[in-house]
Order: C-alpha cells, then sequence, then structure tokens
C-alpha cells in the first residue's frame, strides 16, 4: 500500500508539468507512469495509476497544467490519462518478462502506442475531427519526446527495480 501510494504522490506531483504545444500539451505524465511500471508489479501499478486518476477526478490539480476534475477525463486530452491504466498494466507485464534494459527500453517504447491511440481517439470524437487531423495534433508532434521519456523511465525504473529487489522493499 505504501509503494502505491509513494508511486501515485509522484505522479500527482510530476504530472501537472508540462510545455504547451498547442491543443495538447507536451506532458512528464506519461513518464512518470511508465516508470511506475518499471518498478511496481502490474497489480500495483495500476493501482497506483488508478489512485492517481481518481484523485485527479476529485478535482485535486494534478492533471497537466494544474487542471483536475471529470471535465478533464472527459474532454479533448482525456484519452490519454485513461491510456495510462493500460500502459501501466502493459509496461509492468512485459518489462517483468523481459528483465534486460532493452526489453523494458522495448515495453515502454511499445506503450505508447497505447496512448496515442487512446489520446487522438478521444480528440477525435470531443473535437469531432478526423483520425488524419487527431493524428497531427495528438501523435506526430510527441514521437521523439514520447520515445526519450520512454528510454528515461525504463532506464531509471530498471536501476531502482534492482536496487529494490536488491534490498528487498
Amino acid at each position: 500500500m505504501t509503494q502505491c501510494s509513494m508511486f501515485a504522490a509522484l505522479m500527482c506531483i510530476c504530472s501537472p508539468l508540462m510545455i504547451p504545444l498547442g491543443a495538447v500539451p507536451l506532458s512528464a505524465g506519461i513518464l512518470v507512469v511508465m516508470f511506475t511500471a518499471v518498478v511496481l508489479s502490474p497489480v500495483r501499478a495500476v493501482t497506483s495509476v488508478c489512485v492517481y486518476i481518481l484523485i485527479g477526478a476529485c478535482g485535486l490539480p494534478v492533471f497537466s497544467g494544474l487542471r483536475g476534475g471529470f471535465s478533464v477525463l472527459a474532454g479533448p486530452t482525456g484519452g490519454y490519462i485513461w491510456s495510462y491504466i493500460l500502459v501501466s498494466a502493459f509496461v509492468s507485464f512485459f518489462s517483468r518478462l523481459c528483465t534486460k534494459l532493452a526489453g523494458v527500453c522495448a515495453a515502454c517504447i511499445f506503450s505508447l502506442v497505447i496512448c496515442w491511440l487512446f489520446g487522438a481517439l478521444q480528440y477525435a470524437f470531443i473535437a469531432d475531427a478526423d483520425i488524419s487531423e487527431a493524428i497531427a495534433v495528438c501523435v506526430l508532434p510527441f514521437i521523439i519526446p514520447d520515445i526519450i521519456k520512454a528510454v528515461a523511465a525504463a532506464f531509471l525504473g530498471n536501476g531502482l527495480r534492482t536496487i529494490m529487489s536488491k534490498h528487498q522493499f
């Protein structure tokens, strides 16, 4: 329970950090979600993400740009946040199958497709945009920064997981 709450708190602290890039900001959220998933077991990672989402849904300003409330989850960028549940499960599960850093990096990078898919689909639906426009706004500008975040999450998370396993955390 302590690990889940610590990582949920880390998401609450880091996810509001963002750089505005138009309709969709560049956020630290996915970095922390992947980091959490690499370090924790699938159940604990998903629990941490769900706690983070519930905290934000209750209105606390933990989403990008210090926003909170269910309106953010139902808004044009809410698909990214909803995707964190599946991203955390995917990364945690596959990073345990492939414990080498290259496998963990691959799990994080492939999980970005889930995030981009949910983000683009909800944006297209809410903004009444076609899918090609949604991809242009929600995916293309984020490919390079998100891959960098995925590699960083894999590297940092794999290191912390190794330390935690040696010290029985």
